[in-house]
């Protein structure tokens, strides 16, 4: 199951596979977030704990599924390196990441089972 990978690089159009998506992630990795979400900004201590979750994440148990959050770090990383913002719908509760500037804006929407 890597409907969460799959989605991502769908949406933003890269056409590395997943592992290497997730390996420019975690070497991008960085605490230097000016993304909002949902009009709210990060504490550090937030920030540290978003670091962290992908610091730490194993990429090779990526065909075991993501358990996407709310607040989800890789969501956040993907808004601040990519220069998109991200609508993520998790059963009609909609989570905006933005950051100023950016110009594009995705969609993306999940529930339980499955990213999309």
């Amino acid at each position: 199951m890597t409907c969460f990978w799959d989605t991502l690089r769908s949406r933003l159009n890269i056409n590395n596979s997943n592992t290497e998506f997730i390996s420019y992630l975690k070497g991008k990795n960085t605490k230097d977030i000016t993304v909002l979400w949902n009009d709210i900004k990060f504490t550090e201590k937030q920030l540290d704990e978003n670091y962290e979750h992908i610091k730490d994440f194993d990429k090779n148990n990526i065909n075991n599924g993501y358990d996407c959050s709310i607040c989800d770090p890789f969501l956040i990383l993907i808004c601040e390196l990519c220069n998109v913002n991200i609508e993520h719908n998790y059963n009609s509760y909609r989570m905006k990441y933005f950051k100023p500037n950016n110009n594009k804006t995705i969609d993306v929407r999940s529930d339980l089972e499955h990213f999309s």
